[in-house]
């Protein structure tokens, strides 16, 4: 388990975590279906917390990709604007 794997499964709820629950507990929650049925299918409950980590993990990508290309795009304008107003002046 990676660290953010272990951020997923054992990190605070309140942020969307899962706290350190038990794996059928998380899978019942997801699905509402009661845990003692995640219980007798423990490898297709992992799968779909994978599957959830995995999701969540694109969520994550993608937020960090638009700070990165905002913050990118905020500083090429800033260099832009400096130059333009060095050339006038110069």
């Amino acid at each position: 388990m990676n660290l953010f794997q272990y951020i997923y499964f054992h990190g605070p709820k309140k942020f969307g975590f899962w706290n350190g629950i038990d794996s059928v507990d998380a899978c019942s929650e997801i699905t509402k279906v009661p845990s003692k049925v995640w219980s007798q299918q423990l490898e297709a409950c992992n799968d779909l917390l994978m599957r959830d980590y995995e999701a969540y993990m694109i969520g994550v990508g993608l937020v960090t990709s638009g700070i990165f290309l905002w913050k990118l795009t905020d500083f090429l304008m800033l260099q832009y604007t400096f130059r333009s107003i060095g050339k006038k002046f110069s």
